[in-house]
């Protein structure tokens, strides 16, 4: 048999109840009550008329009203809602009490009435199993939009003229009655005392009981004095003492009605409720089995109730309770992008470095530009004297040494006193991107800057560091100009230095970006297989184009701003490593894949990169991500990259994880968030993965969508500046629905949330009208609600649990089981 009683506290005026017990005998209740049938099939008789409930159903049956259940089928299992409406009478809008007309439509899944009903007593009932911190406020709140519902569209009893009037006054006679036996039932009362009550004869207040009631008025009164004793039987008092407090004389004649009433002797239901009783530090047996086909039950309502809306069910279950096998290792945020090395000696760069490397945990900071006259290393006389100043490359390395941090150098570009000829790469800092006038010279120059970092830093710390050489020289045109003969040329002189200087150390290749079918690329490997290069790390770049109407980069290679949307989309990053491994391993010449560069786009303003479609977007990509790659790195960390002038607006889609003035977007909060869930991969899915570290089990779910085909064939100027969720395809909010087992103990539940209302700055700010210039005040503001939001619960888990949590689109969340040995460790009971 499946009944418990969910909820029962003198503070709350909602009892909650499961059950799958028939009540064939004639009862009636002092309150509202609400039957939602969960399973199977019952009939329920009112006032002598039979309506038969279906699985979902729900019935009301109003105080006073005579009913009996009967169950039609085996499997039949229903919520019981019971409501002391007296209590909450004053917070609506009659002061009579609450009688409403039922009517068989009421189960109509189309109507509102319906729908609310069923949600909130689902919603009760998952609260009253779980138990989270603050349960009853959410079950009262819950408790009144039920009625609140009841009240505004049921019609009610109505006292008018004629047959109703007199209708209405029977009734109000009758609840007066009952009202006053239940005040007074400890007293001796006779059926002369309640009819001086109300004025009428004793006969028809005999009448009153027998026509309304179907039972006697000293029936009615044993039968009252019965069930207040109940509660009094789990004590140890005596029984002699329950009856005389319960209005009877003396103890037998208790025991005589209580053994008609109940079937056994107060003695005997003394001893069974002791065998059952709930204490308090235990885990009942109800909460590993029963507790399960509860929160099974209600989880079916809830999707039934949810299909055909604004949500679409997504049902997940796990078993924390036995050990599996993690899957690969996901490739997390390791390596954080600055941009060029030089920015290094701006101080809120600096300041926002170390928040990043403290919150995000990163590894490296990959600095480009390095050997560039960014940084004024080489200088070269008009007689060809060359000499090397390495102040300010020193100032940027101390700075990140000196915070323990590790530097990831991209060595590249050329000065331009040993340029072959003026050309420069397609931002404002205008790096040369030419091949040397002078082998040798070049030679001379990364071997004195690589021994120079040996001297400063010592061998054992710089073969830590990582190095790539030059960025993406496929894009001729844009990083290099001359000849792909040439480039390979250059690139061996170049590794046959680092090799003799770090025969130790981590060389990287050049970025290698996604073009023509990487045709090109095999052909490099190949021709670097051959000759004995040894890769330590691929360093891959990848840019998906999702708006080919730009012509903001129109000096960006032609073969990559034209690339056709048939090598873009939403898995255009999966695509491009997947090709990149095939090239690998046909040539079976295997390292590490660090993605070192990956953005949305390659543009300057990107509209869509300040919105929370990217949080949702970095979550699904690091989600699909496969084991060959050690890591990914978004391209930038600020706003303030040195490639392009600066943006009045604050929000203006540049391409940094932070504005530049330090607003965290949420491109750079669900970095924040993945740093929790950071350790073995126990499951993934779509829109969903599941995480164990030595912090506890964290379930990642989040609600992606992709842009519109109309979008990615037009122009990004479809969108404003205040208005751009409009170019992203619609889609229903997701409904999790996590049915969960997990070891007995003490847990500490954190739950994060990050979407448009909670979290996102963009939003924040386009809420305030998109000011384009901000006050201290509000840049102030804005910061603090640049941050996701927590929630914390403490519990007592064991068996089966259920949470059902709803994530709308472009938004994400966090679940977090933490378990707790020592209850006294901030633990208490929700």
């Amino acid at each position: 048999m499946l009944k418990k009683v969910l909820v029962q506290d003198p503070s709350c005026p909602f009892q909650l109840s499961v059950t799958d017990e028939a009540q064939p005998e004639i009862r009636f209740q002092s309150e509202l009550q609400i039957l939602y049938l969960l399973s199977g099939e019952m009939t329920c008789t009112l006032e002598g008329r039979s309506y038969r409930l279906g699985q979902w159903d729900f019935i009301f049956i109003n105080t006073y009203e005579i009913y009996s259940i009967s169950t039609v089928s085996p499997d039949c299992r229903y919520l019981r809602l019971k409501v002391e409406e007296n209590r909450l009478r004053p917070l609506f809008s009659t002061k009579q009490p609450m009688l409403f007309q039922w009517e068989e439509s009421l189960n109509n899944r189309e109507r509102e009435l319906y729908r609310r009903v069923a949600a909130g007593i689902c919603d009760m009932a998952v609260d009253a199993v779980n138990r989270p911190q603050g349960y009853l406020a959410s079950i009262y709140r819950s408790g009144l939009d039920v009625l609140a519902c009841l009240e505004q569209q049921c019609r009610q009893y109505a006292v008018t003229e004629g047959e109703e009037r007199q209708s209405a006054a029977f009734r109000q006679k009758a609840r007066e009655i009952m009202d006053f036996l239940n005040e007074h039932y400890t007293e001796p009362i006779s059926l002369n005392d309640a009819a001086k009550l109300v004025y009428l004869s004793p006969p028809y207040v005999s009448r009153i009981f027998k026509d309304a009631f179907r039972i006697g008025f000293l029936e009615y009164l044993n039968y009252l004095r019965i069930r207040k004793s109940l509660p009094m039987l789990e004590s140890d008092r005596h029984i002699i003492d329950i009856a005389i407090e319960c209005g009877f004389s003396n103890a037998k004649t208790y025991s005589r009605v209580f053994q008609g009433e109940m079937g056994i002797t107060p003695t005997e239901y003394r001893k069974q409720k002791r065998e059952t009783i709930y204490r308090k530090n235990d885990l009942p047996e109800w909460q590993s089995e029963k507790k399960e086909q509860i929160l099974t039950l209600v989880g079916q309502a809830q999707s039934a109730l949810q299909e055909g809306g604004d949500t679409e069910q997504y049902p997940i279950r796990y078993d924390f309770s036995q050990p599996s096998e993690p899957q690969e290792e996901r490739p997390w945020y390791k390596v954080l992008n600055v941009g060029m090395a030089s920015l290094v000696l701006h101080r809120h760069i600096q300041d926002d470095i170390l928040r990043a490397e403290k919150e995000l945990r990163v590894e490296d900071v990959r600095l480009t530009g390095v050997l560039s006259d960014i940084l004024q290393i080489y200088q070269e006389d008009e007689f060809g004297n060359v000499s090397y100043f390495w102040d300010m490359l020193d100032e940027v390395l101390d700075f990140l040494q000196d915070n323990k941090i590790r530097p990831f150098l991209c060595l590249g570009y050329m000065p331009e006193k040993l340029a072959a000829r003026k050309v420069v790469s397609p931002y404002i800092w205008s790096a040369n991107t030419s091949k040397p006038a002078s082998m040798t010279k070049w030679c001379a120059y990364l071997r004195a800057f690589l021994s120079h970092l040996v001297r400063r830093y010592t061998y054992e710390e710089v073969c830590r560091w990582k190095f790539e050489f030059w960025n993406s020289p496929q894009l001729q045109g844009s990083f290099w100009h001359d000849s792909r003969e040439e480039f390979y040329e250059f690139f061996f002189q170049s590794y046959m230095v680092f090799r003799q200087v770090l025969p130790d150390g981590c060389f990287g290749s050049s970025g290698i970006i996604y073009i023509d079918q990487y045709k090109a690329v095999r052909e490099f490997l190949q021709w670097c297989k051959e000759r004995g290069v040894r890769f330590d790390i691929y360093c891959l770049h990848s840019y998906e184009l999702n708006d080919p109407g730009n012509r903001e980069n129109q000096s960006l290679n032609e073969q990559y701003a034209k690339r056709s949307l048939a090598e873009n989309g939403r898995d255009y990053l999966l695509k491009s490593i997947h090709a990149f491994q095939e090239i690998v391993e046909e040539l079976d010449y295997k390292a590490p894949i660090y993605i070192t560069e990956w953005n949305i786009s390659p543009y300057f303003h990107d509209l869509t990169r300040d919105t929370c479609f990217m949080s949702t977007y970095i979550a699904d990509m690091i989600n699909h991500l496969p084991s060959s790659v050690a890591s990914i790195s978004y391209w930038a960390l600020s706003d303030a990259t040195g490639e392009h002038t600066p943006n009045q607006t604050p929000f203006a889609g540049e391409l940094g994880m932070l504005t530049r003035t330090g607003l965290a977007k949420p491109a750079y909060l669900v970095f924040l968030l993945l740093v929790l869930i950071r350790g073995k991969v126990l499951e993934s899915g779509e829109n969903y993965m599941i995480t164990q570290s030595s912090y506890g089990w964290h379930i990642l779910m989040y609600n992606a969508t992709y842009y519109t085909e109309d979008f990615l064939q037009s122009s990004r100027r479809l969108q404003s500046g205040t208005d751009r969720y409009q170019v992203f395809k619609e889609k229903k909010t997701l409904r999790f629905n996590l049915h969960l087992t997990v070891p007995e103990g003490y847990y500490r539940l954190e739950n994060h949330f990050l979407n448009r209302e909670e979290g996102s700055v963009y939003d924040a700010w386009a809420a305030m009208g998109g000011p384009r210039y901000m006050d201290h005040t509000t840049h102030r503001l804005l910061r603090r609600l640049a941050a996701p939001k927590i929630q914390v619960q403490y519990k007592v888990l064991s068996g089966n649990v259920l949470f059902s949590e709803e994530v709308p689109l472009h938004g994400l969340q966090i679940l977090s089981l933490v378990r707790i040995e020592d209850p006294a460790d901030g633990w208490r009971e929700g």
